[in-house]
């Protein structure tokens, strides 16, 4: 739904960024599995890193350029 709807977005929106590899975000593992499927990958986790009971899961995706016409 929405919450994909605007991630794409914003991940559409960063390939203006030059030299702009890679895209890092924070979010507890209540959102992790949302942001794998949209191509993030854990890159760390802190048990209990917010607070007890939520981690602190960091985790990363590589900036997908559009190909220049």
């Amino acid at each position: 739904g929405w919450g994909r709807a605007l991630t794409l977005a914003r991940l559409e929106g960063v390939t203006a960024v030059p030299d702009l590899e890679r895209v890092r975000l924070q979010t507890s593992q209540d959102t992790e599995g949302f942001y794998e499927r949209l191509g993030f990958a854990v890159v760390e986790r802190e048990v209990d890193g917010f607070r007890p009971g939520f981690d602190r899961v960091v985790m990363e995706r590589a900036v997908r350029r559009n190909p220049q016409p």
